[in-house]
């Protein structure tokens, strides 16, 4: 997997949602593997 400094991608399960308590961008992507794109954003 190639890991870029921006934007990270992380594969989650659904379930797994719910911790994410920070600002941040969701980008969901409907593949097999429920890919999550997540944009951090530093204020």
């Amino acid at each position: 997997m190639m890991m870029s400094a921006t934007p990270q991608t992380a594969t989650l399960a659904e379930d797994d949602l719910p911790f994410i308590h920070m600002p941040i961008n969701v980008t969901i992507t409907k593949q097999p593997n429920f890919q999550v794109k997540v944009i951090i954003v530093n204020n």
